[in-house]
């Protein structure tokens, strides 16, 4: 992702938020998608607005991993992330739990820290995506939330 963000970070800069986002969508895109079976979305958090993507490992009482995207806290989602996820779910056999977290300029500092604080305190309560052990991860500002 760093090396999509750098190479289009000029074009990015001189776009309003929605256009950035709807053009780095688009450049996010890849034909390689690593097969997950079994992943849902969900809303979770206060009146359920947090969305999570949930790819779960075929492993019992596997750790959980939960993962930040990046895009300097204005773009990325967790669909142009969707292939870093998938990655990360495959190469460590791990449940992976990747947060849609409210974005600036709309959601200004601290949303996106405290949705990622939300976001691990549901984690924690939750029974039934592995066990107790948790990794947090993220790239740019998904590594700061």
């Amino acid at each position: 992702m760093f090396t999509v963000l750098n190479r289009h970070q000029a074009r990015l800069s001189r776009m309003d938020a929605n256009e950035a986002r709807m053009y780095f969508e688009k450049i996010s895109k890849t034909r390689f998608k690593p097969r997950v079976s079994d992943v849902t979305e969900k809303h979770i958090g206060k009146s359920n607005r947090l969305r999570i993507r949930i790819y779960p490992s075929s492993k019992s009482g596997s750790p959980t991993i939960i993962y930040f995207h990046g895009g300097g806290f204005v773009v990325g989602s967790i669909e142009s992330h969707d292939v870093v996820a998938r990655l990360l779910h495959k190469n460590t056999k791990r449940n992976n739990v990747s947060v849609a977290y409210r974005l600036a300029p709309e959601k200004p500092y601290p949303a996106a820290i405290n949705d990622g604080v939300e976001s691990i305190e549901w984690l924690i309560q939750q029974k039934d995506i592995g066990n107790k052990e948790i990794f947090v991860a993220g790239d740019s500002a998904g590594g700061h939330v």
